[in-house]
């Protein structure tokens, strides 16, 4: 971004709404072109690379339909997106990079503790697997940002950012969930079983929920379900459960918080 400019401007105008804004409506462009794509098929040569599409005229021109709506009109202009972006391609890179940027995981994560915390203290073991893997599924579909990290993922595997994001998740976010997991067991009195740690849990979890995750969205619709109306993600956690983790108890599905338990007693 303005490569031209000394450190301290390019980092002042890196900071400001109008780019903000730019790359905000990058991204809508991408979710209307790919996401929001219910033709037969690609007929126009603008769609033919993926980022090809966002071009500075259809930034200005998404800007100015939603700037109608707006009481604060942005009035972004070519000569705004000139000064940040000499090059279309600096465009493409900051919006790969504004796409995959870790703040959104960050909050993310703080709604699943909150989530998960809320379901201990209401929930038995069954009900709290089944609320926090609906939960897990309603939380993406809500998410734009889901189906464009998968389309970019796919597209541009060996990206920088890309690369970045994925080792991001692997190093930062597979350790939120094992503590998540943890303190669930805790909670439910439940112990690992021998040869696994919160990390393996964390990892054959994710692998499994990514599965159910692709398939709600690439259907827009909650968790598949079997011939008997389960949602696939719960069946198939609850078909681990055994050989992963000890119960005080053979009845996982009923087995509630383990301090309430030692409270009433």
């Amino acid at each position: 971004m303005a490569t031209d400019k000394l450190a301290s401007t390019r980092a002042k105008i890196a900071n400001t709404a109008a780019t903000r804004d730019f790359l905000e409506l990058g991204l809508q462009l991408l979710r209307q072109d790919f996401l929001g794509f219910e033709g037969s098929e690609i007929d126009t040569v603008d769609h033919c690379r993926l980022f090809e599409s966002v071009s500075v005229k259809r930034l200005l021109e998404l800007s100015e339909t939603a700037d109608l709506a707006r009481s604060q009109p942005r009035q972004l202009t070519p000569a705004m997106f000139k000064e940040r972006w000499a090059l279309k391609n600096r465009f493409t890179e900051d919006l790969i990079a504004y796409l995959f940027r870790a703040t959104p995981q960050a909050a993310y994560m703080d709604t699943v503790r909150l989530v998960t915390e809320s379901l201990i203290e209401s929930e038995s073991f069954g009900g709290l697997i089944r609320k926090l893997a609906a939960s897990e599924i309603e939380l993406v579909l809500s998410d734009p940002l889901f189906g464009l990290h998968s389309l970019v993922e796919a597209a541009l595997p060996s990206h920088p950012k890309v690369r970045e994001f994925l080792k991001a998740q692997e190093d930062t976010l597979l350790p939120q969930w094992a503590a998540i997991y943890e303190r669930i067991a805790e909670a439910y009195g439940l112990q690992l079983a021998d040869g696994f740690t919160w990390l393996d849990i964390a990892i054959i979890f994710n692998t499994v929920i990514n599965g159910a995750l692709m398939h709600a969205r690439s259907n827009g619709e909650g968790s598949q379900r079997l011939s008997s109306g389960q949602d696939t993600l719960t069946v198939a956690i609850f078909a681990m459960l055994p050989a992963i983790l000890i119960a005080p108890t053979t009845d996982w599905d009923s087995l509630y918080v383990i301090a309430v338990q030692r409270t009433r007693t």
